[in-house]
């Protein structure tokens, strides 16, 4: 959607007032359209910097409550769902006395018309 809508600068967008695009200019930083030598980064020296230089916190990891918390409801959450996704077939058959052909046949109509 923003493909639509989003514009490369304050100054090409159609819809924008001069209120709001004196605002911008005075606000954001301007990028260097120029690309050159002096001002161009090295990724290489990114990639050092953030990914070599840091080590992973194990420690605080393993001991982190939130993390556990999240994986034992991530665990409950995907049996319950695969016992249900698996068990509703034999409940509408045997329980609900559901035809499980003529059901499948109503929702797929269903799902054509809309």
């Amino acid at each position: 959607m923003w493909c639509f809508f989003g514009y490369s600068s304050p100054d090409t967008h159609p819809r924008i007032s001069e209120k709001e695009r004196l605002f911008l200019r005075q606000q954001v930083p301007q990028r260097s359209a120029k690309v050159t030598k002096e001002n161009q980064i090295d990724i290489s020296i990114i990639f050092i910097f953030f990914f070599k230089s840091r080590a992973t916190p194990w420690l605080k990891i393993v001991t982190c409550g939130p993390l556990y918390g999240i994986a034992i409801m991530h665990v409950c959450y995907n049996f319950i769902y695969y016992t249900l996704l698996t068990t509703l077939p034999t409940y509408f058959a045997t329980i609900l006395r559901f035809d499980l052909h003529e059901v499948s046949d109503f929702s797929f109509s269903f799902s054509i018309e809309f």
